[in-house]
């Protein structure tokens, strides 16, 4: 699957489940909480059986798009990427919609943007370019 055959299927798959925006907001602080403890099973629980996440490749050499299909690729890549070590997870305002925002230190490494169904995520968008990120980052006092 292509990247861009992966974005038409989410938007197809946002479209039509689109979830209003408390129940976006509770999957999404649902997504942190799972996501953070590495809960593989509570993952499984809140993303759809046919989700997407869609990532950059994370580095400042240009790689080719990450796409995991289904909620056991899915349940996985999400555990391992939100509990690595030293990581900081908040929630935060993406592209309109609640989202998770990854900090290391001072520095966001990952933000998150869910599309949510009516009871399940449909897609995930994870951007990790570090030159993508810098307006996340948080200036030290």
């Amino acid at each position: 699957m292509t990247a861009v055959d992966a974005w038409l299927l989410a938007q197809v798959a946002a479209d039509a489940r689109a979830a209003p925006r408390a129940e976006h907001d509770q999957l999404t602080r649902r997504l942190l909480v799972a996501g953070a403890a590495g809960d593989v099973a509570a993952l499984r629980e809140i993303l759809a059986r046919d989700v997407i996440v869609v990532s950059d490749g994370g580095g400042a050499v240009p790689v080719e798009v990450t796409v995991a299909h289904g909620v056991e690729e899915a349940s996985w890549l999400v555990a391992a990427l939100l509990s690595a070590s030293r990581l900081r997870l908040t929630l935060a305002e993406v592209n309109g919609r609640c989202g998770i925002v990854a900090h290391r230190g001072n520095d966001a490494v990952a933000v998150v943007a869910p599309e949510t169904g009516l009871d399940r995520i449909a897609a995930l968008w994870v951007v990790r370019n570090p030159a993508k990120l810098r307006a996340w980052h948080r200036r030290s006092a």
